[in-house]
């Protein structure tokens, strides 16, 4: 029992810090600039650098930790810390899968954001 929780704590900080290690190696295969911002019919209306995609792993990095903290705590959870636990888990994967598919975009050439306008044109 003790290895299955030793394994879980391990699974969960890799899940909290695999964007983050990701994005370390995708920086390097992105241009100077990438595309942060597109108006409705396509052109490009902002620019940022190619570090800013460290941005969103941050995040994910900390709430990761925020959950894993609140989600330990008796009173934060009101005795329910089982269910807490697995909601933390699914938020955790959930962040992770944006992360993936943003990294996805950034390297085709995209953004979240200028995708999402794409989107709202049809």
């Amino acid at each position: 029992m003790e290895q299955v929780k030793q394994f879980k704590k391990y699974a969960y900080l890799a899940l909290m810090f695999a964007p983050l290690v990701v994005s370390l190696f995708v920086v390097w295969f992105l241009p100077e600039t990438i595309v942060s911002r597109m108006d409705i019919a396509g052109n490009v209306t902002a620019t940022a650098s190619r570090f800013s995609i460290f941005l969103f792993p941050i995040l994910v990095a900390i709430l990761g930790f925020g959950t894993r903290v609140a989600s330990s705590s008796p009173k934060l959870t009101g005795g329910n810390v089982r269910t807490a636990r697995s909601i933390s888990w699914i938020l955790l994967l959930l962040l992770n899968v944006i992360a993936y598919f943003q990294f996805w975009l950034y390297l085709g050439g995209m953004t979240v954001g200028a995708q999402m306008s794409r989107f709202l044109t049809f």
